[in-house]
Parts: structure tokens; C-alpha cells; sequence
């Protein structure tokens, strides 16, 4: 069977264990497998390597996708100055928003985001666990001037950065995969194909919409 390009992205001081290396390497063999590549921070999962990029043709796999599809941040400059900031004051108002998003403001935001998942309201605006926050950040060094500007950012502001995936929408649609197909791959233009990437970019809206909601 023909293996796919394999790349690790590391600089020679990286430290990357052999046994995600060997997981990037069966991974290669997959059908389908066009590129491998490993990042900086590839270490080993349950039977295939975290923190790499796979690129196949023809072929879908669910499990390489993983469960928190539409994992990302979402980066963004507060209405906040930045001599206003009194973390005190912050940390009072924190409880207050742990409160769950209302069946009706909910609704209105699942109508206009086009989300149809009904059970999914409850975990809107939530972070989740693992690596998953919502932290604010201050300036405290420029390095691309223009690029600041560009962006209409401003140092006296406050920034936002969030960072977190679908929640229990993506683990719900990796086990259904899972619970038909286990960890085989199947094909784009199959009618299970298409399912999956139709569920897939739901996921990612429900994503973005979740970062949004707890900023």
C-alpha cells in the first residue's frame, strides 16, 4: 500500500515522542492519504497522533477530525479602556454570567444562526473543559505597526481572546461515525460522506456562534 508524504514541522531543539511519530506513520498508510504533516506540537492520541494535518483525496475520516469539531479562537478589541480595567471589579461579575442562555434568546439566536439541533441551546456561551478559556489580554508590545493599524486596533483598549470548539454537538456526531463505522474512513461522495461534511459545517457555525455568545 502506498504511504503518503510524511512532514514534521520542529525546530531541532523540539521535543516529539517516537510513539506519535509511529502513529503519524500508520496514519500515512491510510487509503486515500495524499500529506502528513506533524506540528511543533505533535504528541500521541488514542491511536492517532494530535497536532497534525492530514490531507486525503476521495476519502472522509471522521476520527482524524476528532470530537471538537470547530475548535478555534476568536480573537477581538473590547469597547473597554484599558485605565478603566479593574480586575476586581471583573471577578465580582464573573458568577453572574454563568448563568445558561434562556429557552427564548436561545431560540432567537439558534433561528438566525440557521441551528437546528435542538439540544443544543443549554450549552451555548460554554467554554468547556480541556485547553478551552476566555481570557482578556492588554498590549504590551507591538511588532507590525501597520498591521496594527490596519486593523484600527488600539493599545488602550482591552482585547478579548476565546477560545473553544462544539461541545457536545461534535462528540455527538464523532460517536454516531464511530458507532457505524469505527475508525475506517469512507467515501466523500457517498451518501454517508455527504452526511458527515453536512453535520461537519454545522458543527463549525455552532462553533463560531458559541465563541461569539461568550464573548
Amino acid at each position: 500500500m502506498d504511504k503518503a508524504k510524511i512532514n514534521i514541522i520542529a525546530s531541532p531543539e523540539s521535543w516529539i515522542e517516537g510513539e506519535a511519530i509511529q502513529q503519524l506513520e500508520h496514519t500515512a498508510r491510510l487509503p486515500g492519504m495524499v500529506n502528513v504533516t506533524g506540528l511543533p506540537d505533535l504528541h500521541p492520541g488514542r491511536g492517532t497522533p494530535i497536532g497534525a494535518v492530514f490531507e486525503s483525496k476521495d476519502m472522509i475520516y471522521p476520527h482524524l477530525v476528532g470530537n471538537d469539531i470547530g475548535c478555534g479562537m476568536m480573537f477581538m478589541q473590547t469597547e473597554i479602556q484599558l485605565q478603566k480595567f479593574k480586575l476586581d471589579k471583573i471577578i465580582r461579575k464573573i458568577p453572574n454570567l454563568q448563568a445558561p442562555m434562556g429557552d427564548e434568546e436561545a431560540a432567537r439566536l439558534c433561528d438566525r444562526l440557521s441551528l437546528s439541533e435542538t439540544f443544543l441551546p443549554a450549552s451555548l456561551g460554554t467554554v468547556g473543559g480541556g485547553n478551552h478559556f476566555a481570557e482578556f489580554l492588554k498590549v504590551e508590545q507591538i511588532r507590525d505597526a501597520e498591521l496594527f493599524q490596519v486593523n484600527a486596533l488600539n493599545k488602550k483598549k482591552i482585547f478579548l481572546l476565546v477560545h473553544s470548539g462544539s461541545r457536545g454537538l461534535g462528540e455527538a456526531i464523532l460517536r454516531a461515525h464511530i458507532e457505524c463505522f469505527r475508525a475506517n474512513g469512507i467515501l466523500a461522495d457517498s451518501e454517508e460522506g455527504r452526511n458527515y461534511i453536512t453535520r461537519h459545517d454545522h458543527a463549525v457555525t455552532w462553533a463560531v456562534a458559541n465563541r461569539k455568545v461568550i464573548a
